[in-house]
């Protein structure tokens, strides 16, 4: 997770690195005015955008998959993505809450371009 993304130009990959800035949301109130001027980033919110964007990442780079270890990287952030479990504080719906993001927009954007792929439901892992 060295800062680059796969889906880097994006609306999704805006909208997180947006959604790690510390200087919006009611977040910003834990930081220091310098560092909301600054736009500094939070540690929490890093790492979120971190998960997000290695989901996003195993999605598009394994999306032909159909066997092996990315076909198994696929499925578990499809799953992730497609999951409505809110008992993980890294849920998916959970990290959306925290970032301030709309789940079923960020689900399409992610999830719109692996539609050709086979329903994970006929597969197993």
């Amino acid at each position: 997770m060295n800062g680059t993304s796969v889906v880097s130009g994006n609306t999704t990959a805006r909208n997180l690195y947006l959604a790690a800035d510390c200087s919006h949301g009611k977040d910003a109130d834990h930081g220091s005015k310098d560092d909301r001027q600054f736009g500094k980033v939070c540690p929490e919110r890093k790492l979120a955008v971190a998960v997000f964007s290695q989901a996003a990442n195993d999605l598009w780079k394994f999306r032909h998959a159909r066997r092996g270890a990315g076909y198994s990287l696929y499925a578990d952030a499809r799953n992730w993505i497609t999951s409505n479990d809110r008992k993980w504080p890294y849920s998916f719906l959970n990290l959306c809450d925290v970032l301030h993001l709309a789940a079923d927009a960020i689900r399409a954007e992610l999830l719109g371009s692996t539609s050709g792929h086979p329903s994970l439901k006929s597969r197993t892992t």
